[in-house]
């Protein structure tokens, strides 16, 4: 889809400069090079270790009528089905397991959605416009979970997820901290769990991974982890992502230590899980670079387009995983530029593993 179109080291002066943010003659300052020990270690070990390429299957827009507008979620179902959340036309659509377009599920009040999980093809869908969490079965909504609004500052960011027996509310606020609230399925809190660090490092997905839930950062390589039965008063388990490299990295430390970088970086949009691994979107100017790291946070495999381009509109916003049952993984990329798409890759492991990899 994408062929090199530049010799390598044109390309890489282009990064420099996009990454930078400024063009040769309107720099005024150095960018920041130190790194935390701890980055600086994983800068080594994943460039150290060789990538994997992935292939690109399938390309598109959805219907032509209806296209893909501000698309924001996806997920698999277990037969492989693809299933996406278009936060502007607050519609849920589905694609065939080889990218192609299915149809738009007839489901009604459904307001900014963002897809939570998906269990026996029963999506659980965090309708955030309306505060509530709605499980549907087929084009049915079979039962709904209000989240809490009144004590939730107006400066939060929100993010959800539900299990059969509970749901749970991420809330990330400059005003009040950031906590993970466990709640019933009536609605009821049962526990809440601190997490520590500013209220920006914690903008992320939540996500449950077999009995914990997860806890993503944009722009920090972290992850915070909890069982899913934790109490009120329960701590968070911190995970660094051992491995994560990203041309960002000197710019987030630049931040978090104050220095003259004023946002920080987005490192990754997204994550997800399959198995026992964790699939990391980590940003590049133009082509899809995803890390696979263990439940420890340890880095095992790098995958990589074949044939990058410099591209700066380029922006996946999320990931899905499906183990195909021939062996090979799928993976289900949701565009919002250089236009809304979706796009489908395969990656067939480079080291002859796939029986032993979860």
């Amino acid at each position: 889809m994408r062929g090199i179109s530049r010799q390598l080291s044109v390309l890489l002066i282009a990064v420099l400069f996009v990454l930078s943010g400024c063009l040769p003659t309107s720099c005024q300052r150095e960018e920041p090079t130190a790194l935390f020990p701890a980055d600086s270690l994983s800068r080594e070990i994943a460039e150290s270790m060789p990538s994997d390429s992935i292939s690109l299957i399938h390309a598109t827009r959805g219907p032509e009528e209806t296209p893909l507008s501000f698309p924001r979620t996806i997920q698999f179902g277990s037969d492989g089905t693809i299933y996406a959340t278009d936060a502007e036309r607050n519609q849920i659509y589905t694609f065939n397991q080889d990218g192609t377009f299915d149809r738009i599920l007839e489901i009604d009040g459904l307001d900014i959605p963002f897809l939570a999980d998906i269990r026996d093809d029963t999506l659980v869908v965090h309708n955030a416009g309306a505060s509530r969490i709605d499980i549907i079965s087929g084009e049915e909504r079979v039962r709904s979970v209000s989240l809490p609004q009144d004590n939730t500052p107006r400066d939060a960011l929100t993010y959800a997820t539900a299990t059969d027996s509970a749901a749970y509310l991420k809330v990330a606020s400059e005003q009040a901290g950031v906590y993970i609230e466990r709640l019933n399925n009536d609605g009821t809190p049962t526990g809440r769990a601190s997490l520590p660090g500013p209220h920006w490092r914690h903008a992320g997905l939540l996500r449950l991974w077999e009995d914990r839930l997860v806890s993503l950062s944009g722009f920090r390589p972290l992850v915070d982890t909890l069982p899913v039965g934790f109490s009120d008063g329960a701590e968070a388990d911190s995970v660094h992502l051992l491995g994560f490299n990203s041309p960002m990295l000197a710019r987030s430390r630049g931040f978090t230590v104050g220095g003259d970088v004023s946002e920080p970086p987005l490192l990754s949009p997204s994550a997800t899980t399959a198995g026992q691994k964790l699939f990391v979107l980590n940003t590049r100017p133009g082509w899809l670079h995803i890390d696979v790291f263990d439940q420890q946070g340890t880095l095992h495999y790098r995958l990589e387009e074949a044939n990058p381009e410099l591209d700066t509109d380029h922006y996946p916003r999320d990931l899905a995983v499906y183990r195909h049952p021939e062996g090979y993984y799928l993976l289900a990329i949701l565009l919002s530029d250089p236009e809304p798409a979706l796009e489908l890759h395969r990656w067939i492991p480079r080291r002859g593993d796939l029986a032993s990899l979860p």
